[in-house]
């Protein structure tokens, strides 16, 4: 009987296969449960990238044959710390690395719209789709999900320049003064920079009384 065609939402014995034969490929390393989640997704479209294929996330003949095809385990990188960014020295980040230089890598990538987890400072699955998408967005970088000179240098280029260089949502859902007390200092220059009736609109439409 031939596979199913899978994308996200589908549950059943189909996924724990699907599920099965990405782990054994080390894209997977959620736990089985045989339902199509955003977990499974994300694997599902970095091993399709992997391949040369169209990284859509769904599971159609020709994902089926890649993944059957030589099934063999991908070696997982070693996780290692990373140093912090310092002017002149950016480190090259690939998944399974962690530390200050992927919060930064993190940050740049939320600034640019193509990153909306947790900053965490951990290059998993979800940081190495968000660099994919990132690369794929530009004719002048490799789509490897490696961030080298060339990526960091296109991910701050004209960072400064864009209409909406950070979402003001974003920054209250990861506001934390703890890990990173310049947070408090940038949001009270904000403030100084608003007109005092904007800032009573915008307490008014917090409290909900318009």
């Amino acid at each position: 009987m031939a596979d199913p065609t899978l994308f996200q939402g589908a549950t059943g014995p189909a996924v724990r296969t699907l599920q099965e034969l990405l782990r054994n490929r080390r894209f997977f390393l959620s736990s089985i449960n045989g339902i199509f989640d955003q977990s499974t997704l994300e694997s599902v479209t970095l091993f399709q990238q992997s391949r040369g294929m169209r990284g859509d996330g769904v599971v159609g003949p020709s994902t089926w044959s890649a993944l059957r095809t030589g099934n063999t385990a991908t070696p997982t990188p070693t996780p290692r710390p990373q140093p912090s960014p310092v002017p002149g020295f950016e480190p090259i980040l690939s998944r399974g690395a962690s530390g200050p230089a992927v919060t930064e890598l993190q940050r740049l990538l939320l600034a640019r719209g193509f990153y909306r987890s947790t900053i965490d400072g951990e290059f998993g699955f979800g940081t190495e789709a968000s660099v994919m998408r990132f690369q794929s967005s530009r004719r002048d970088l490799t789509n490897n999900g490696i961030v080298d000179a060339n990526t960091w240098s296109a991910l701050r280029s004209n960072i400064g320049n864009q209409t909406r260089p950070i979402d003001l949502v974003n920054v209250c859902r990861y506001y934390d003064p703890i890990r990173f007390p310049h947070q408090t200092n940038a949001i009270q220059w904000l403030e100084r920079q608003l007109d005092p009736s904007v800032l009573d609109g915008f307490a008014r439409r917090w409290r909900n009384q318009r």
